[in-house]
């Protein structure tokens, strides 16, 4: 090989060992830094005191355990206390927020009851589950619920 051919080979050579050794060397930092991330990620979930019962070691576990399905049932007006217990038991199954319990329930309603909701979100501000819940005891019976 010519001598100019070999030096331009021993650069191309020594900028792929630079290449090499910059890629690893970054790779093994970045290994060790998600490490780091999952390793404090790890520790919030498994020591942090204030942290949501959802997230403990028992209740990861326990989820991935077979469940029954838990169903929200339509509106039933012959039983309105429990359909209740029951919407409120999904609710808290699915971590529902409140404005999502309020739109979850809407989906449950049927018939004339459809029409009844759609008017009393049109009369109330900020509609809310508690003030949905008191609203349905009025319009259709049964015992007081308090949350």
């Amino acid at each position: 090989m010519p001598p100019k051919m070999t030096e331009r080979v021993d650069v191309l050579e020594a900028r792929m060992n630079s290449l090499e050794n910059s890629l690893t060397q970054s790779m093994e930092e970045f290994c060790r830094s998600l490490m780091t991330e999952f390793a404090k990620l790890q520790d919030c979930c498994v020591n942090d005191e204030t942290r949501s019962p959802s997230f403990s070691t028992e209740s990861v576990l326990e989820y991935k355990m077979p469940v029954k399905k838990v169903e929200l049932p339509p509106f039933d007006r012959e039983d309105l206390v429990g359909w209740i217990t029951h919407a409120e038991t999904y609710f808290e199954v699915h971590g529902s927020s409140e404005e999502m319990k309020v739109r979850l329930a809407k989906l449950s309603m049927e018939g004339s009851t459809i029409h009844w909701f759609n008017l009393l979100c049109e009369t109330e501000d900020a509609l809310t589950w508690s003030k949905q819940k008191k609203s349905l005891i009025e319009r259709y019976g049964g015992r007081v619920i308090i949350h």
